[in-house]
Formats: C-alpha cells, structure tokens, sequence
C-alpha cells in the first residue's frame, strides 16, 4: 500500500497542474496564438490554489509565454527549455518524497 503524506489539497493541485502543464503544452503545438494561450493560463491559475514554483513553470512553457520575442537566438531558447525541465524533474523528485512505501513487511 502506498501511504502518503500529501494532503488531499496537496495530491488536487499537483494534479491540476500536471493537467495543466499537459494542455498548455497541447495549445502551443498547436500553434494557438500567445496571447490566447496566456490568457487561458492566467485564468485557469486564479482558479487553482497553485504554489509560486508552479505557476512560474507554466508560464515558462513556450516561447511566447516566457517572454521570448523572435529576434532571440535559439540556444536562448534550448537553454531556458532545459532550466525548465530540470527545474520539473527537481520538483518531480521533492513531490516523490512525500510518499512512502508501506509493503507490509513489519519493517519500521
């Protein structure tokens, strides 16, 4: 059994934003223009109840959502692209920590 020390709070946002993050990220392959895509962000984040770190990642997700304009170089971008997955894959990995593994063992 899988115990977690997540609150119900906690396991709803990080849901959300992991939903979130997966439809912005939709709307931007699909070449949706920036501005309405911003938009549609900012409203779906005065909704959620998101932490800072979260809401910063989702407006890092496209080039137009991070601010970038086309005359920047596109190691700018593969640069920024790779802070961003990391910063996911640190956040991932902290979100991991508060569960633990229960295999009924008797183990403490």
């Amino acid at each position: 059994a899988v115990v977690s020390t997540q609150s119900t709070g906690e396991v709803q946002r990080n849901t959300f934003f992991g939903q979130l993050s997966s439809f912005i990220s939709n709307m931007a392959a699909f070449q949706l223009p920036p501005e309405q895509i911003a938009e549609f962000r900012e409203k779906m984040v005065q909704m959620a109840d998101l932490d800072k770190d979260q809401i910063e990642m989702l407006r890092e997700m496209s080039p137009a959502i991070r601010g970038l304009d086309e005359s920047e170089e596109e190691s700018s971008f593969s640069e920024k692209l790779e802070s961003f997955r990391e910063r996911g894959r640190s956040m991932l990995k902290n979100m991991s920590k508060s569960f633990t593994f229960d295999f009924g063992l008797g183990i403490e």
